[in-house]
Parts: C-alpha cells; structure tokens; sequence
C-alpha cells in the first residue's frame, strides 16, 4: 500500500511538473506576442509621426517650416532607432538647431538675393592687390561695369564660378549653386560667405527632409504586411 501511495504520488509530482512547464512556454510565448505587438505598435505610431511631420515640414519650405516640427524629429528617430535619421537629424539636436533650420531663406530668397552677391564678387575679383580701399573697390566696380559681359562670359574666375551658380539657381539646382560659389577664393569668397552660410542651411535642410522621406517611405512599407 505505501508503495502504492508513492507511486501514484511521483505521478502526481510529474504530471505537475509537466503542466507547470507547458504553462511556463505558454506564458513565455504570450510575453513575446505582447512584447512584439507593443513594439510594433510603437513603430507604427512613431513612423505615422515622421511621416505627419516630415509633410508638414515640406509644406512650408516655401515660406519657413515650423520650428516644433523640426525639433520633434530626433525623438522620433530614437523611438524608430533607425542609425540613418539619427545621424540625419543630429544638427536639430544642437541648441538652436531647428530654429537656424527653420530660419533658412527659401531658394526664392536666395537666388534673388544672389544677383547682388554675384554683383559684389565680380567686384571683388578686380579689386588690384595694391589698392584694397576705398578708391581699388571704385575702380573695380567702373571695371566690373565696363567688362560685364567679358566677366559673364568667364573673364576671370571668379566671374565663371558665380555665372555657375547663377544658372543653377534659375534650375532650382542648390546644391550645385553652393558647389559653385564653394569654389570662390579670397574676396570673392568673403563677399559671398553670408550668402553661402545661409544657403548651406537651407540645403541641410532639404538633405534632411530627402532622408526623412526615404525612410518613413521604407519603414511604412516595412509595417504593411502586418
């Protein structure tokens, strides 16, 4: 009898072991479920924001996008842990950041404001080494004046770099603007560098956005099969 009650009590014991580690793989395999669900769910919200924002923000880069905007995105790249934004987004996390971004003049504004700029480095460019002052920048500018088409044409090299960058402007081609008026040197560069300041962080800016398009583009593909 006493054996009996042993065996059917290691029986017992086992059974229990048993249903106790079904239970745990059950319990596990839930956990990750849930894990999983959370996750995705927080993707998809985070990746739903990007997305808002990065429309938003392209809808004002013609007049000046909105500083909020701009600051909420290095949060959602954290959320996402997409490397690419991280690094994409990391000047919007410098103080003022978003508000030096946000303040960039539109490529209207710039390429009006280029004709003077592109007026002041071919002055620049003639202004004779021995005469720096007042009286060399008067006889480059009736030089300028006088050689205009000469300079248009590629007369000095400055005068090429800035009819460049001009004619990228008219095809709405920053990038190669900036690229041009990079290639400057001495005063023409000088006369130049608030205009090329300026127009670096409006081309950050659309650099920026490129990226934040492309990804929100793949991780909401990503979410679709689920």
């Amino acid at each position: 009898a006493a054996t009996a009650r042993a065996a059917a009590k290691h029986e017992h014991e086992e059974t229990m072991r048993s249903k106790l580690g079904e239970l745990t793989t059950e319990v596990g395999a839930l956990a990750a479920v849930l894990k999983h669900d959370t996750r995705y769910k927080q993707v998809s919200h985070a990746t739903h924001q990007l997305a808002a924002l990065v429309q938003s923000i392209q809808a004002g880069l013609h007049a000046k996008p909105p500083v909020r905007a701009l600051q909420a995105l290095p949060a959602l790249a954290d959320r996402l842990d997409d490397e690419l934004l991280k690094e994409a987004f990391a000047p919007l996390r410098a103080k003022g950041g978003a508000q030096a971004l946000a303040t960039a003049p539109t490529l209207a504004e710039l390429a009006a404001r280029f004709k003077d700029v592109a007026a002041a480095g071919r002055v620049a460019a003639l202004v004779p080494d021995a005469a720096p002052g007042l009286w060399g920048h008067a006889l480059a500018a009736a030089t300028s004046a006088l050689t205009l088409r000469a300079a248009e044409s590629g007369h000095t090299a400055a005068s090429t770099a800035l009819a460049v960058a001009d004619g990228a402007l008219l095809r709405g081609d920053l990038r190669g603007a900036v690229a041009a008026v990079r290639a400057l040197e001495g005063a023409p560069a000088r006369a130049a560098s608030g205009w090329l300041e300026a127009a670096e962080r409006r081309l950050l800016l659309q650099t920026m956005l490129t990226v934040a398009t492309a990804e929100s583009t793949i991780a909401t593909a990503a979410l679709a099969p689920f």
